[in-house]
């Protein structure tokens, strides 16, 4: 499948350790200028806790600071992926035509599951990854054992 470079919406999914489920997020690409603002925040974090070295405020800030970008691209959660609670007999939806609709959706992922905004924030801010293996080697006319042979 090819990439799509004008898709407006994007679907992660995500394995929660807590509850052994793979879990749905529906979210938007991160614009350069949020990429720039989100980099240039991260790397203030740093230099402000390598004076202090306060490690457990840096935690703190970081997992903050994630939050508040996962939730800035943050536009969805799939439908039938999280009830509310124990007791519901509906899973909630960030779908307004859904039946499973909840209007309060985003602010009980925020208050319950914010890991969840976390690893979002690191989906799309992280830069694009190598997937080992998955070289081809390049062919060229003339390979280089021949080329020491002929020497």
């Amino acid at each position: 499948m090819a990439l799509v470079l004008r898709q407006k919406e994007y679907q992660g999914k995500f394995f929660d350790n807590i509850s052994g489920e793979k879990v749905g997020l529906f979210y938007r690409r991160a614009t350069t200028k949020e990429k720039n603002k989100f980099n240039s925040a991260m790397a203030n974090l740093i230099l402000k806790h390598q004076e202090t070295k306060d490690r457990e405020t840096f935690i703190d800030d970081n997992n903050e600071l994630q939050e508040e970008w996962g939730d800035k691209v943050l536009v969805g959660i799939a439908d039938g992926d999280f009830y509310l609670d124990e007791e519901s007999e509906r899973t909630m939806s960030s779908d307004d035509k859904s039946e499973n609709y909840y209007p309060g959706w985003r602010a009980v992922i925020k208050e319950e599951r914010p890991e969840l905004l976390r690893a979002l924030c690191n989906l799309v801010f992280s830069e694009v990854r190598h997937l080992p293996g998955t070289e081809k080697k390049r062919t060229s006319p003339i390979s280089l054992e021949n080329t020491t042979e002929q020497l």
